[in-house]
């Protein structure tokens, strides 16, 4: 049986890991102490707060998301007929003219470099983070490039989907979601990973 003692501890330490949240969404740097108890938590999105370098790129892609590297890497490869292999690659394309690229290129982007027919794979894979809150937001705001979150927003647009004025009306909505409540449904998964990286980009 849990202790009062046992509770109290608890949640004292939840209240320490708000307070933590509070500081990295003012970009106040964390002190040693600080990353180390992040990192005693064990959750993988603290890891990225606390050492973001430390991250292999299988980690970073967890969180931002997308498949694993060598899956990403084929799934490049087989879209743009071996022309690119990278993420870096796509991007670029997309930044310098996404008016260009074919339709399943931008979808490359938007689908966070899955096969379209993943789709749902790709949004309940974002649930482990989702269910975290404000630990999964934040880590994957702090690691994600600003390059890939303009380059989502250019293959939005480009793509046709949305309308510009609707676009900044969706995100804002999605940002919101993402933000402000705990990630508990698979509408709000999927509105945080699809929409947020474009807001990111729009601020």
């Amino acid at each position: 049986m849990t202790s009062p003692l046992d509770v109290e501890k608890v949640k004292r330490g939840n209240a320490y890991l708000k307070g933590l949240h509070g500081k990295i969404e003012r970009k106040e740097e964390l002190s040693l102490r600080e990353k180390r108890h992040l990192l005693r938590t064990g959750l993988l999105p603290y890891k990225a707060l606390a050492v973001p370098e430390s991250l292999t790129p299988a980690e970073r892609n967890r969180i931002l998301n997308m498949p694993p590297p060598d899956v990403v890497t084929a799934n490049i490869l087989r879209v743009t007929n071996g022309a690119m292999s990278t993420p870096d690659e796509v991007f670029q394309a997309a930044l310098d003219n996404a008016a260009a690229m074919a339709s399943e290129e931008l979808d490359l982007i938007m689908l966070s470099f899955r096969a379209p027919e993943s789709l749902y794979e790709r949004t309940a894979s974002f649930s482990w983070v989702g269910k975290l809150g404000r630990a999964g937001y934040l880590a994957f705001n702090a690691i994600v490039p600003d390059r890939a979150a303009r380059a989502h927003r250019a293959a939005v647009l480009a793509s046709g989907l949305l309308s510009p004025g609707s676009f900044e009306a969706t995100l804002k909505q999605a940002q919101l979601l993402a933000a402000k409540e705990p990630l508990d449904t698979p509408e709000k998964h999927a509105a945080y990973h699809a929409n947020y990286l474009p807001f990111r980009a729009s601020i």
